[in-house]
């Protein structure tokens, strides 16, 4: 008799409000005493909008049973209901899968399999975001994941004597 293999849960939340595109990180050169220095920041309301998305996320996290931030890929559906043409489709994922890094997942490197929609929702702008780990975790990443786990364990039995 063959073990009928879990389920891999997936996180599920919306983004209530218009999405925010990605916008590109700015760039102030400033000039004093013969040196010239250039400073790089991420505008605002996009800085803004990445920290409403990690908040809702880790609501999200916190919600869903069996969740794993270290799992080894993840495919991710994101629906984007826009009150008006504004952003590309690829800045608006963008907007949402940085503001998700150490939150759903270490990094969006993670992201093997992407699907993005765009529509048109002017009564009720939002995005709907749905990630799934996908696969299962290499050879490696289980090592990996298994020394940490002896590591802290250790670490933790040290603390209780």
């Amino acid at each position: 008799m063959t073990a009928k293999p879990v389920p891999l849960p997936s996180l599920r939340f919306t983004i209530p409000g218009p999405p925010v595109p990605c916008a590109r990180a700015r760039i102030v050169v400033s000039r004093s005493h013969g040196r010239t220095r250039a400073h790089a920041f991420t505008p605002e309301k996009t800085a803004s909008y990445e920290a409403h998305v990690r908040t809702l996320a880790r609501v999200a996290v916190y919600q869903t049973q069996g969740w794993r931030t270290d799992w080894g890929a993840y495919s991710v559906t994101l629906r984007f209901y826009r009150a008006e043409r504004r952003g590309d489709w690829d800045n608006l994922a963008k907007s949402v899968t940085d503001g998700l890094n150490g939150v759903a997942y270490h990094d969006d490197a993670r992201i093997v399999h992407a699907l993005v929609e765009v529509h048109e929702d002017p009564a009720q702008p939002r995005a709907e975001v749905v990630i799934e780990m996908t696969g299962s975790e290499t050879i490696e990443e289980l090592q990996r994941r298994l020394r940490r786990e002896v590591t802290a364990s250790r670490r933790a039995s040290k603390r209780l004597r």
